[in-house]
């Protein structure tokens, strides 16, 4: 079992020194302590081993997806016996988000990819706040926008009220539904900026444009 776990992880079994499980409120907890390599110090560069202190840090790890998992890691504080700055040791599998490891942000995107999946269905499979799968996606997908078809529509939609455009911009293939792109303000300005960095002649494809009685999409039609 810890076998899968350290490959999860990204760890080799050498780099590990102890690793325990406990199982409590439907969640899986991993205790694990790395073998102590020793850090240099980064404002002088002396070498140490010295640990000034242990502290626990919590990180959110889906193994399987189909199962909560969080991962104790006691990390190792070192101290500088030169200049008696400290240092926390280098922390192997942990992503740049604060407390998730990179296999939950890969089962995110994994999950992500399907079409059925909506963020708030792979944020209760991972044990992941909505806003954090909608992070993740953002910064990985980057999805190309679709050329201008014959007839589209064009709407809005309510995004949310902490955003800093509580509205969207939706642009559809008028035909056959296809969202051809979603952009995140309705404002004259942003629309305009964006269509005029679409070549000349795909814009002039557009025949047809259905629109809600708003007047900047009137104008930018």
């Amino acid at each position: 079992m810890y076998d899968d776990i350290i490959h999860s992880l990204n760890l080799k079994a050498e780099n590990v020194k102890s690793i325990s499980h406990a199982f409590k409120n439907n969640t899986h907890f991993y205790f694990i302590k790395l073998v102590s390599r020793g850090v240099f110090c980064p404002d002088c560069g002396q070498y140490t081993k010295k640990v000034h202190e242990y502290k626990n840090i919590s990180l959110n790890h889906s193994i399987f997806i189909t199962e909560n998992a969080s991962v104790i890691y006691k990390a190792r504080r070192y101290i500088c016996p030169h200049c008696s700055r400290t240092t926390f040791e280098n922390n192997p599998f942990k992503s740049h988000h604060p407390r998730l490891t990179l296999k939950t942000v890969q089962n995110v995107l994994i999950l992500s990819k399907d079409y059925n999946q909506t963020f708030s269905m792979v944020a209760k499979k991972t044990n992941l706040s909505v806003t954090e799968v909608i992070t993740i996606f953002d910064e990985h997908v980057q999805i190309e926008r679709k050329k201008l078809s014959e007839a589209i529509c064009i709407d809005e939609f309510f995004f949310s009220r902490y955003a800093k455009n509580k509205y969207a911009c939706m642009l559809i293939n008028f035909k056959n539904g296809l969202v051809l792109d979603i952009l995140p303000s309705r404002h004259k300005a942003d629309l305009r900026s964006y269509f005029r960095m679409i070549p000349l002649e795909e814009r002039m494809n557009v025949k047809y444009i259905s629109i809600v009685l708003y007047d900047n999409y009137r104008d930018i039609a």
